[in-house]
């Protein structure tokens, strides 16, 4: 450390990344501040809101205390007083647990509708993730309609992958079908028909798009293929 602290470009570096991090906080502080006076004044703990983890090594990193539970009602009703990116993406991801379900699913459809995956991917994304959670087979019309706009962008693929969930819908399949070659979806859309194909059927499907035009669509087919041929030799 003290050999990089001698650098002056990388302590120049250092200092710019600092800077840029506390003025991204400052720049979110009212909206997070906003989420946070909703919690106390529901009773509920506040402190570690927007604080995420993935409950490893709970002896090095502690887990956050929050009331996932009751929060929903709170989340859900700021979720559309909050304008910054950051901090909306902390509620949805706050949003994305089986206690919010079905109840967030018709807020978070209206929000996916109106986030641009051009503008604000990441939140697009997270959007699209809670509603694989919150969302129930009820939905299954409009997470057709949105998995079948291509103006969603690669934001529909958490979306994809509820559909592969969903049985006894023809449409469901007859969606995965068109979609297994659409680069942004198609990792997704593919897991989908091996589940309803069974691997020796998807693989004969995948074969062709190993030669696909677009690199992502290969990819995701060599994958699914590998995945497909490992489960028929078990």
């Amino acid at each position: 450390m003290a050999q990089l602290e001698a650098d002056p470009e990388w302590v120049r570096s250092r200092d710019q990344r600092e800077a840029a991090r506390q003025a991204r906080m400052a720049e979110n502080a009212d909206d997070f501040a906003l989420v946070r006076r909703a919690l106390d004044a529901a009773g509920l703990p506040s402190r570690d809101f927007g604080r995420f983890t993935s409950g490893r090594h709970p002896e090095i990193i502690p887990q956050p205390i929050f009331d996932w539970r009751g929060a929903v009602p709170v989340l859900l009703e700021v979720l559309h007083k909050v304008n910054r990116e950051a901090v909306k993406e902390a509620v949805v991801r706050s949003l994305g647990t089986p206690y919010a379900r079905p109840y967030a699913a018709r807020a978070l459809l209206d929000e996916f509708r109106k986030t641009s995956d051009a503008d604000q991917p990441a939140l697009k994304w997270a959007i699209g993730n809670a509603l694989s959670t919150v969302t129930t087979p009820a939905h299954v019309d409009e997470l057709l309609e949105l998995a079948r706009d291509r103006r969603h962008g690669a934001g529909r693929g958490m979306v994809v992958e509820r559909l592969g969930r969903i049985s006894g819908d023809r449409r469901v399949e007859e969606t995965l079908m068109r979609l297994i070659d659409d680069p942004d979806v198609a990792f997704q859309a593919m897991g989908g028909i091996r589940r309803r194909l069974g691997p020796t059927k998807a693989a004969k499907l995948l074969e062709p798009l190993i030669a696909h035009q677009d690199e992502r669509v290969r990819r995701a087919a060599r994958e699914h293929l590998k995945r497909a041929r490992k489960a028929m030799i078990k």
